[in-house]
């Protein structure tokens, strides 16, 4: 609920990493979605055991290159990324997806719906489960998870591309995947709050 409500305050978000990422999306009057694993409202769609805070950004802005590094989880597949992955967004969607077979597999699936929202950003956010083991995947059936652990992980970024009609938005493509990052910095308007691994901002402990 405190990650929440200091995203609900943000009007922008930044993401950075050393390996290159430097992206922005505008979230101003963006809706904001908290996880904590249960609900209790007529509506309200959570997944248990999942803990984080994310917004749908506002559509059509946004600009920058994120990174996908080596060891970040990609949904649904549910597995690793094991080449690195740059997309370059433009518009607040990705019009470049670069790289090796990573990122010739992410392409074909996003081709395969022969959709252009697709490529549009759907969803951003960081974990906030103190539980959530990055290494989880790796022991667990694909076939038996949603793979929460990844994608809530304490301190990491989880964006999306594809359908965001679930926050309130208008594409309503079939397409989406996930991509948890391990090794980013998450800022809100221009305060750091999440830093690869760990929530630094002492107010949102």
């Amino acid at each position: 609920q405190r990650h929440g409500k200091r995203l609900r305050e943000a009007k922008k978000i930044r993401v950075q990493s050393d390996n290159g990422t430097e992206v922005w999306f505008d979230k101003t009057d963006a809706p904001v979605i908290e996880q904590w694993g249960w609900t209790d409202e007529p509506g309200r769609w959570d997944h248990w055991p999942g803990a984080f805070a994310y917004t749908s950004p506002t559509e059509d802005q946004g600009e920058g290159v994120i990174v996908l590094d080596p060891g970040d989880i990609w949904y649904p597949p549910k597995r690793y990324i094991a080449t690195p992955v740059k997309m370059t967004f433009e518009k607040g969607a990705a019009v470049k997806i670069e790289g090796g077979w990573d990122a010739r597999m992410i392409r074909e699936y996003i081709e395969g719906w022969q959709d252009p929202e697709g490529y549009a950003i759907s969803h951003i956010g960081f974990g906030g489960h103190r539980r959530g083991l990055w290494n989880a995947t790796m022991f667990q059936d694909p076939l038996d998870i949603i793979g929460q652990d990844g994608r809530t992980a304490w301190g990491t970024t989880l964006f999306a591309l594809g359908s965001n009609v679930t926050f309130g938005g208008s594409h309503a493509t079939g397409c989406h995947q996930d991509f948890a990052l391990k090794h980013q910095r998450f800022y809100l308007d221009d305060e750091l709050v999440a830093d690869s691994g760990e929530v630094v901002a002492d107010y949102l402990q």
